[in-house]
């Protein structure tokens, strides 16, 4: 059975752990309908119990309040005027109600017939253990004091807690900085260079607040180590899970991991004590299936994905989030079906701690409900031990030193003071699930592909570039938060500034946010080799590394390379705001790339020519045992037995001539190999080498092994054009060893050198496309008049017949032949 590695998703996790995986759920508690569309503000003379309120009306503040088990009356159910506090003292009188504000209470099951809503939406021993139905919604005026009614409803004893909850505007939440103690250390929320790093190199969390803070309708399951249940910070955000290694309804964290992760997410806001989550109010529970050791097995953590189903489909719990710290181990098509389906939350993983591209999972999952997160650091930098990959990894968010949660007791994240930092990109994952709850606590109607438009869309662009993700940017939540219906104007001017054999510069002017106005967020340019419509733009190649977009009427440039030579391109473009918006699609331009020119050919079919060979015990030699076309190749091997076994460890160069590339913008270099070495790839080195001078070396290329057949090499040369206008190519093999060399060895076949000179669209090109060889001419025969045998001698007239080969691209106008005097032989 496979297992996952916690390791490598928690880089920063102390101690030695087994192979692990994470797994934490969360449940989200029904309310009917009505309430839950309930805004405005009711009448000021009396508190109404689930009052109809005006939507037109500015949205009010609420404040989530649960009391205490001895507290709650026998008939809550009943429909009067707070009647949900009727057997309370008279500190939560009608009259301290309206002093503070209060136009109305709900509670957070539905009011009518209450058990039967507790049997029917939820499970009744659940919701009495968690005491979900003694939670009720008091709504506030608009001009209330916020933080005056959280600090009055917080001092009484008949009070369990007290959470803000819902949409607030910066003017009931009358300070701007939440009260618990440790959010200085939360760099990650706001960065104000406060821990060394960069300012604002944040997911601005705190404008964000000021549109919302969360609320109880929103659930996510955390997939991981389980929760720690009595954590002060978190309680009162914690709905029941399910431990699938116990196999009970108890999904504490013995582990820790998964209380770190938690914290992130939905620590309790703005309640005085240690941190605080994303969401200050929100629904979590966990799915536990790794052990306290940390191991976890691929067949639980799909149980935990059919139960989150199972609770979302069945059972009515909103779950619409969950979170992945963990992975590891091969890609499996069951857990890909579990995490996959029309109805499936939206799946948040972490890329993996390897510092590696290569595709990790369950980030990796070719799912439409997954967005697979990177880390950064407190300088907006990636996290060294971050994965990365364009063609897997969506986006990066804060995973370095993230200061949250933990359990107190002994397990391996356990800390006496409950709190403590931890890097990885399990660390970074939270943020983004986080940031995707509260967006939809404020936009509830929203689909999983639009919150992952707006984040991928919305994310700060990050200068880094020694990693690469989708977006190339970092979670910013205020921009996901953002209600914008004007798409930026479509780009008009896209245009070809000139072309290559490779490579194509593009240029436009820049559009804005809304229209012509502001600055664009984001570029989406594509190509393809047949036309480009809006039926065809999905199926058009996406370029990497498009430039941040300019201020509206800027102008903007971009180089597209590893095109093909000789071929033909259609490019157009779309334009991104911050909030996902996508503009019409741009003009269209077509364009060709250019063939190039030949300067330098050989195919190893008229002798060693002008190659040289140089090396110990030297074993580069023209040989027809394989060839690429039509009958000989370099081969560095012995002729006689098929190795390069010579009794010690032996080394060999194959040295072009001096190839001239003057006025030349760009350098190709192809050619074809095969080769069979020792599978250990620090020994039997096969490399390309460039130099300008013959003498100082730079390696190009290297591979190793071809298995068994011919592969044909293309590598830029196109750095090393240097005034000297010359460049030259040697192939190098080194034993390196004197062992296992009794492999067939390398073969190099086919060499040619193209170049190409800038040109625009249409422009005749400065360069001819022709095939231009370098020959040996010889006189044997000669018959002029007084030489009759004999070779030409100074004053004597000679014809030379040549063939130049055109490959159709030019006019042959003029054949120049230049004579050089070699050193007499």
């Amino acid at each position: 059975m496979e297992r996952f590695c916690l390791r490598r998703f928690a880089a920063a996790l102390p101690g030695a752990l087994a192979v692990v995986a994470l797994v934490l759920m969360m449940r989200h508690v029904p309310v009917d309908a009505a309430s839950a569309r309930q805004t405005g503000v009711a009448a000021p003379d009396a508190i109404m119990w689930g009052a109809t309120l005006d939507p037109a009306l500015p949205l009010p503040s609420r404040v989530a309040v649960k009391m205490r088990r001895t507290a709650h009356p026998s008939g809550a159910g009943q429909q009067a005027a707070v009647a949900p506090f009727a057997a309370l003292p008279d500190t939560l009188s009608d009259t301290l109600l309206r002093q503070l504000g209060v136009t109305s209470v709900e509670p957070l099951l539905p009011p009518a017939n209450s058990r039967r809503a507790v049997d029917s939406m939820t499970p009744a021993r659940l919701t009495v253990q968690w005491g979900l139905e003694r939670i009720f919604l008091l709504t506030l005026a608009p001009d209330a004091d916020t933080a005056a009614t959280l600090d009055a409803l917080r001092a009484l004893p008949q009070v369990d807690y007290v959470v803000l909850d819902g949409l607030a505007t910066a003017a009931q939440l009358s300070t701007e900085v939440p009260d618990d103690p440790e959010f200085e250390r939360q760099w990650g929320l706001h960065n104000t260079g406060q821990t060394g790093g960069l300012a604002g190199a944040d997911i601005a969390a705190l404008p964000a607040w000021r549109v919302t803070t969360g609320g109880p309708e929103t659930v996510i399951a955390i997939v991981d180590s389980g929760i720690d249940p009595d954590h002060p910070d978190l309680r009162a955000n914690l709905i029941p899970g399910y431990d699938f290694v116990n196999n009970d309804r108890d999904a504490r964290d013995d582990f820790g991991h998964g209380t770190h992760v938690a914290g992130t997410i939905g620590a309790m806001g703005n309640n005085g004590t240690g941190v605080v989550g994303i969401n200050w109010t929100v629904r979590m529970l966990g799915c536990k299936f790794p052990s306290a050791s940390g191991s976890g097995s691929t067949a639980n953590a799909i149980k935990c994905f059919n139960y989150v189903t199972e609770l979302k489909e069945k059972q009515g719990y909103n779950i619409v989030l969950t979170n992945n710290s963990w992975g590891g181990g091969l890609a499996s098509d069951a857990l890909r079906d579990a995490m996959g389906g029309a109805n499936a939350p939206m799946h948040i993983c972490a890329a993996g701690n390897a510092n590696s591209s290569r595709i990790a999972y369950p980030a990796g999952y070719d799912l439409d409900n997954i967005i697979s997160v990177a880390a950064t650091d407190h300088d907006d930098l990636y996290a060294s031990f971050s994965n990365w990959g364009a063609d897997w990894v969506d986006m990066a968010a804060p995973g370095v030193d993230i200061y949250s949660t933990v359990p107190t007791g002994s397990c391996t994240m356990c800390d006496s003071s409950g709190y403590r930092s931890a890097s990885g990109t399990s660390m970074a994952t939270p943020h983004v699930t986080g940031a995707a709850a509260l967006v939809w606590s404020a936009n509830p109607t929203l689909t999983n592909e639009q919150i992952k438009g707006r984040f991928l869309s919305g994310a700060d662009a990050l200068n880094d570039r020694s990693k690469t993700t989708l977006t190339n940017g970092r979670l910013n939540l205020l921009n996901g938060l953002e209600e914008d219906e004007t798409a930026p104007a479509p780009v008009t001017n896209l245009a070809v500034s000139s072309v290559l054999m490779t490579q194509v510069d593009l240029t436009w002017t820049a559009v804005g946010d809304d229209g012509l106005q502001g600055t664009a967020n984001a570029y989406d340019i594509r190509y393809a080799s047949s036309p480009i419509s809006t039926a065809t733009w999905d199926d058009a190649t996406p370029v990497e590394n498009e430039p941040t977009p300019q201020p509206a009427g800027s102008i903007e440039r971009m180089t597209v390379t590893d095109l093909q030579p000789a071929t033909t391109y259609y490019f157009a473009m779309k334009v991104m705001d911050n909030v996902g918006n996508e503009s019409d699609l741009s003009n269209i331009v077509v364009f060709a790339t250019s063939a190039g020119t030949i300067v330098f050919e050989d195919n190893m079919e008229n002798g060693e020519g002008s190659w040289t060979t140089v090396g110990d015990d030297n074993l580069w030699h023209l040989s027809q045992i394989r060839s690429h076309s039509p009958s000989n190749a370099w081969y560095y091997g012995k002729e006689e037995t098929r190795n390069y076994e010579t009794g010690a460890s032996n080394r060999g160069y194959l040295v072009s001539p001096a190839i001239n590339l003057v006025d030349a913008d760009e350098v190709m270099l192809t050619f074809a190999e095969w080769s069979e070495l020792q599978s250990n790839e620090e020994f039997d080195r096969t490399r390309v080498q460039v130099s300008t001078d013959g003498e100082s070396w730079q390696t190009v290329y290297e591979s190793h092994g071809t298995e068994e057949s011919w592969a044909k090499r293309t590598v830029s040369l196109s750095p090393y054009i240097e005034r000297s206008g010359v460049v030259y190519v040697r192939f190098w093999f080194d034993t390196v060893n004197d062992r296992f060399n009794a492999y067939e060895g390398w073969f190099i076949d086919d060499v040619q050198i193209l170049v190409a000179k800038a040109a625009r669209p249409g422009e005749e090109r400065p360069m001819a496309n022709l095939v231009m060889r370098t020959e040996n001419i010889g006189f044997g025969g000669y018959n002029g008049v007084d030489h009759q045998q004999g070779q030409p001698t100074a004053g004597d007239q000679v014809v030379i017949h040549a063939v130049v080969l055109n490959n159709g691209q030019t006019e042959a106008n003029d054949v120049q032949v230049y004579f050089a005097r070699l050193a007499d032989r």
